[in-house]
């Protein structure tokens, strides 16, 4: 009877990750003609005197993102570029943490980006704008986002894994918004399947300086810290402390709530945490491109005090050819006061996967 049941819960995850891949290469075929339809009239001259006509679509880290009918999307490092012209609209930020909305074109006798909005136009230092964001006209040109998929297997000890990842990203003017997915289910003969699940969204509303709210909603499954299911509420106040061409450093503080089920069935009274969370972000454009990141979230439970959760992740992705890449992953999650006394304090894992983003 056991095998039986292996069997099929193993099927079933089969039917749930087919699902999930179809779901994100209908993203990718949507994307796919969005891109081939999409008119490029938008212009950029380099330094060096070459100019392109394609569609600007945003400016971070030092890249120019650019989108061209012949040769696909390009990197262009900004301090490569001498004229730029577009008419669509974007929200651009300088390293003082200042942002304007308009349309933008290149001033060449004074070096400057002039953003114009209406009847109203403001001058910037090409060098001071660390970040342009395309606000697109409609729901589905606002959209983009990524997806991996690792699997291993060893016969020796008959243990296999398989791990899913993806997010699709949403920007308005004000409003940034995330919804992410991560699986790893390890799984072995003669015995239960691991599970590792989450499902997060979390939006972000920038203010005129560096500051910025935050809300969040996150599902939890993990088998080895013996949670069935937990639920998160919550919200808070964070500010950028860093923000180069190159690098980002965002802290955040706020509350949330946590409801708990065990391995049992049986749900925890619920509590309430303070949420103290930083993220570091490093770039380098140089073939073959790469991008670390790090995260650092701490829980300390406030009803009743004495608990304290930790979730730590490190996350480095480098690109094979356009498009597609590599991506590493170490993860660590640290419970002081785990819900069952069969529950481990501590899950971590290294995770291999191949992607491709859209």
């Amino acid at each position: 009877m056991e095998k039986v049941d292996e069997r099929d819960s193993e099927k079933k995850l089969t039917r749930k990750d087919r699902l999930v891949l179809a779901v994100y290469i209908l993203w990718m075929v949507l994307f796919f003609f969005d891109t081939v339809w999409a008119q490029k009239t938008d212009i950029v001259v380099l330094k060096n005197g070459d100019r392109i006509t394609g569609e600007v679509k945003d400016l971070k880290l030092g890249k120019l993102k650019y989108s061209t009918d012949d040769v696909g999307t390009i990197f262009i490092e900004w301090d490569k570029v001498l004229f730029l012209k577009s008419k669509s609209h974007y929200e651009v930020e300088t390293e003082e943490g200042d942002k304007y909305f308009g349309t933008v074109e290149t001033d060449t006798t004074e070096n400057k980006l002039l953003v114009l909005n209406q009847d109203r136009m403001v001058s910037l230092e090409l060098s001071r704008v660390i970040r342009m964001s395309r606000i697109k006209d409609n729901f589905w040109k606002r959209l983009d986002g990524s997806a991996d998929l690792g699997f291993s297997y060893t016969k020796a000890s008959e243990v296999g894994q398989l791990t899913l990842n993806g997010d699709v990203r949403y920007r308005t003017r004000r409003i940034s918004s995330n919804l992410a997915v991560s699986s790893t289910n390890t799984f072995q003969e003669d015995e239960e399947t691991t599970k590792r699940n989450t499902l997060k969204w979390r939006s972000f509303l920038f203010f005129p300086d560096p500051w910025v709210t935050a809300g969040l909603v996150k599902l939890e499954q993990n088998s080895e810290l013996g949670i069935d299911l937990r639920l998160l509420l919550g919200g808070g106040l964070g500010r950028f402390l860093i923000e180069t061409n190159f690098s980002q450093l965002t802290v955040l503080a706020g509350l949330q709530y946590n409801q708990e089920w065990v391995a049992d069935g049986e749900p925890v009274d619920f509590n309430l945490e303070s949420l103290l969370s930083a993220q570091f972000q490093t770039y380098r454009f140089d073939e073959p491109e790469l991008e670390f990141s790090t995260t650092l979230n701490v829980l300390p439970e406030l009803t009743p005090i004495g608990r304290v959760r930790a979730e730590f992740e490190i996350g480095l992705k480098w690109e094979i050819v356009k498009d597609f890449f590599w991506n590493l992953n170490l993860y660590d999650q640290f419970d002081s006061e785990p819900p069952t006394d069969a529950a481990a304090k501590n899950d971590w894992g290294v995770v291999l996967s191949f992607g491709v983003t859209f």
